[in-house]
């Protein structure tokens, strides 16, 4: 799910990936922080941290609760 996540972020159009999950705001936010982490830990340079991390926050709207 990351995955068409990352494709919508970036226009792919993959909207309909969550339809049915119920996501929650905790579920979403913990999306969020966990791949920063995993960003971190691997060692992203910085710059492709915040971009990637950056562009998932205006989802939740599309993504929580769906």
């Amino acid at each position: 799910m990351l995955a068409d996540q990352v494709c919508s972020a970036i226009g792919g159009g993959c909207k309909t990936a969550h339809a049915g999950m119920h996501i929650k705001s905790r579920d979403f936010n913990a999306l969020v922080h966990d791949l920063g982490m995993a960003l971190a830990k691997y060692k992203a340079p910085a710059k492709e941290q915040h971009e990637l991390v950056g562009v998932l926050p205006p989802l939740n709207r599309e993504i929580v609760g769906q």
